[in-house]
């Protein structure tokens, strides 16, 4: 029956104090366990089963309740072979058992024939994998891998993702690196199943081919570091305003360099790395289109990207940890969003630099048993701009601040 108590829309006859609370809650459940069998000197079995529960609700300020539920049953078997000192086989297979459900009303949600329905059907998809390496030690300089995994889930065809790579190792210094991949993706599982009632036909994926050439350096016992480029293309899934859906919008192409250093001395170990990333083009399918670029960059990732970690050992069984990423900013999005007249005059920590801080301890209690204590994204209770993640939608640009959080974690081994 209909609430009278419901509204579609914003209570305006109230003052803003007034006016319904919005926010968003989630829970989560990971149940994790792994086995390793010795079967022979050179033949081993690794088995994992996982159970996994996620709960979200949302309340926005129209008073409307979403929830969106989500539960997944894993396992994998995964064999290595390694017959001698030249080759090593390893030969996997993986099965996803998931469960949706969904509930809500108004806005953001579907409406059902005859009316809307609060609760929808729980329904489930299945995912069955196979994976596979072989490593050829053909020198002591020259090494290559190759492998894929192929991947068939209830809404898509069989979707294959092979992988090659050759390492030379001029001497024991220096590693060179040439890889070559093409991943691919599923679409969503809410898109999968939907375009599946509607038509009949399985989901495009998301196809994403890299090409990859790094050099990595051993320059003494306590500096490493490396470099890297790349060119990759991407068949790009995102949201489609003209189709209202998610779907296949066109091939992204771009290229980039990292590079990384890590410093070890006594009791404390140091790291760092830079990534840079340009949009070289995008070529958009015919009469779609899509908010992920503009003014030659990418709008939903920053240029350029610093990460930095370090590490102290205070005794054999503490030690204290932090990282922090930095994105620099947005120019994509900022340029996006001043072609179209939407940046609210002095407002600009939405294309500003982003930085997520975190700080943890572990107490190592022996090799077995280990417990730690950390903080995420602590910058946020000095000020909630350091943990904007930028949100676009429509032709606005805004951000939402990642929350700090204290996590404690037990781990043990059996």
């Amino acid at each position: 029956p209909w609430d009278a108590g419901w509204t579609w829309g914003p209570e305006w006859w109230q003052p803003a104090g007034r006016q319904a609370p919005s926010g968003t809650g989630y829970q989560q459940f990971t149940i994790f366990a792994k086995y390793l069998q010795e079967l022979t000197d050179t033949f081993n079995m690794e088995y994992s089963l996982s159970y996994d529960t996620f709960r979200y609700m949302r309340r926005d300020f129209s008073n409307n309740y979403n929830r969106h539920d989500e539960d997944e049953l894993f396992a994998r078997a995964l064999g290595r072979w390694t017959p001698n000192e030249h080759h090593s086989v390893a030969l996997g297979a993986e099965v996803s058992l998931e469960t949706f459900n969904s509930m809500g009303g108004g806005n953001f949600n579907a409406w059902q024939i005859g009316g809307f329905d609060w609760d929808k059907e729980t329904w489930d998809t299945t995912t069955y994998s196979a994976m596979g390496e072989w490593q050829w030690n053909l020198t002591d300089q020259w090494t290559t891998f190759v492998g894929g995994r192929i991947d068939k889930n209830t809404y898509t065809d069989a979707l294959c993702s092979p992988r090659a790579a050759v390492v030379y190792t001029p001497n024991e210094r220096d590693t060179l690196k040439f890889m070559v991949t093409n991943s691919v993706r599923m679409q969503n599982a809410e898109e999968s199943r939907l375009r599946y009632l509607n038509t009949g036909d399985n989901s495009d994926a998301e196809e994403l081919e890299n090409w990859e050439i790094r050099w990595e350096r051993q320059h003494d016992e306590n500096l490493w570091f490396a470099i890297s480029g790349f060119n990759s293309k991407l068949d790009v899934i995102a949201w489609d305003n003209a189709s209202v859906s998610t779907t296949n919008v066109g091939l992204q192409k771009t290229y980039g360099l990292e590079g990384e250093i890590i410093y070890r001395r006594n009791k404390w170990e140091l790291g760092a790395s830079h990534s840079y990333v340009k949009l070289k083009d995008f070529d958009l399918n015919e009469g779609v289109t899509t908010f992920l670029f503009s003014g030659g960059d990418l709008t939903n990732w920053s240029t350029h990207l610093t990460k930095v970690q370090a590490k102290y050992k205070i005794s054999p069984k503490w030690s204290v940890n932090s990282s922090a990423r930095i994105y620099w900013g947005f120019d994509g999005a900022e340029h996006y969003a001043t072609t179209n007249n939407t940046i609210d005059s002095g407002f600009s920590h939405a294309y500003d630099a982003s930085i997520f801080l975190n700080l943890g301890f572990e107490y190592r209690h022996s090799e077995n048993t280990i417990m730690r204590l950390d903080g995420t994204n602590l910058l946020g209770w000095i000020d909630d701009k350091y943990n904007s993640r930028l949100k676009m939608h429509g032709l606005f640009n805004d951000y939402r601040s990642t929350a700090p959080s204290v996590i404690f974690s037990l781990r043990h081994l059996f």
